[in-house]
């Protein structure tokens, strides 16, 4: 399977794609998968029809420890300490203002796919990112 994605350089997603493909710890399918697997993979497998309740409950416990940990990360380096304090009110509100700030940050431009991970300048404010 493989993954093509083009961002303008001046979004925050463009910035994403630059720190997975930079990244020194892992490489950028590692992180790919990783991030995509604590997000989607225990409705994938639901949908799926393959696995069992248990399994997908398992895969749904491990999904969220890795979000939990991803958040105290998150807290921990930004400085969000105060999130601790009231946690459960500030992620709902931080879900919804994420929710609405995915709707002004999508900016997805659907392409066929590659055959190889590649970062080609092609002259305009796009770089394209290959992911296979």
């Amino acid at each position: 399977m493989e993954l093509r994605i083009q961002r303008e350089r001046s979004s925050p997603d463009y910035e994403l794609l630059r720190f997975v493909k930079d990244y020194p710890l892992a490489t950028t399918k590692e992180m790919v998968i990783e991030a995509l697997r604590a997000f989607w993979l225990p409705l994938a497998c639901q949908k799926s029809g393959r696995y069992d309740r248990e399994q997908i409950r398992e895969l749904g416990r491990q999904a969220i420890s890795c979000l939990q940990g991803q958040i105290e990360h998150l807290i921990k380096v930004l400085e969000l300490s105060d999130l601790k304090d009231n946690r459960k009110s500030d992620l709902a509100s931080l879900t919804r203002a994420g929710a609405a700030t995915q709707l002004s940050l999508n900016s997805s431009v659907p392409l066929p796919p590659t055959q190889s991970f590649n970062r080609t300048n092609t002259g305009t404010d796009y770089d394209t990112d290959q992911f296979d």
